[in-house]
């Protein structure tokens, strides 16, 4: 299967872009300890600007792209809110 990666902090973020899950083909993923959950690029940025980010809450990316993965794009929403923005969407 294709993969698209990316660099960040010396650890590489892949995506499938013919992957079935929508969250394989548009996030970028890091799976770098076994038996370990994968990791999101989007996520770990985040963390490493702000912080750890607080229970309930979800990266959103502001303007609607998940390839735009600058800082300038993500805000934090509460889980709820952050769904019914994507069904609605």
């Amino acid at each position: 299967m294709e993969r698209i990666s990316v660099v960040y902090r010396g650890k590489i973020y892949r995506r499938s872009p013919k992957a079935k899950q929508r969250a394989h083909r548009v996030y970028y993923w890091c799976h770098d300890k076994w038996k370990q959950a994968p990791h999101s690029l989007h996520r770990d940025m985040w963390i490493d600007a702000h912080g750890p980010i607080p229970t309930g809450m979800h990266v959103h990316h502001k303007d609607g792209n998940p390839f735009n993965n600058a800082l300038t794009n993500f805000e934090l929403k509460n889980a709820g809110d952050h769904l019914r923005h994507h069904m609605r969407a």
